[in-house]
């Protein structure tokens, strides 16, 4: 696969999440500065407890999941 389609695949599928989904995805796995957090440091930058970030990334991965988006090509390693 690809770094230019993955990038892609993410970034398209990244755009049907809410803001708050998208900012939790994006300092959990490091997405926009290379730096992953865990649950704790993404609570006390965004402001929110650690119980939420939790609640957060699974609805955001939940989302992310869905096959409709074609990121799970990406996960598979393959592209469509």
């Amino acid at each position: 696969i690809d770094a230019w389609d993955a990038k892609e695949a993410i970034d398209n599928a990244m755009r049907f999440l809410s803001p708050v989904q998208r900012q939790v995805i994006e300092l959990l796995f490091g997405l926009r500065d290379g730096i992953a957090r865990d649950n704790r440091a993404t609570g006390k930058i965004l402001g929110i407890s650690v119980q939420r970030v939790s609640q957060v990334r699974i609805q955001a991965l939940e989302r992310l999941s869905a096959d409709h988006l074609g990121l799970k090509a990406v996960l598979d390693g393959k592209c469509k």
